[in-house]
């Protein structure tokens, strides 16, 4: 239970982090660059890429765990 609560914690904590630091630049971009881009796609890409790195973040933490 608690390796299940530590991984999940620090999963949360990495992918907020990283939702932050994607607004901060998103934020920084000229508005150019949201000319020729639709706001579904860059928020359906941005929501995806996240998920599928706090997928592999946090199975990979668990087997270096289980492996440690």
């Amino acid at each position: 239970i608690g390796q299940s609560y530590l991984l999940s914690y620090a999963g949360e904590r990495l992918v907020a982090d990283l939702r932050r630091r994607l607004y901060g630049h998103l934020q920084s971009l000229s508005t150019s660059f949201f000319d020729g881009r639709r706001v579904g796609e860059l928020m359906s890409r941005l929501t995806n890429d996240v998920a599928a790195i706090q997928s592999s973040l946090t199975g990979s933490l668990l087997e270096l765990l289980r492996q440690v």
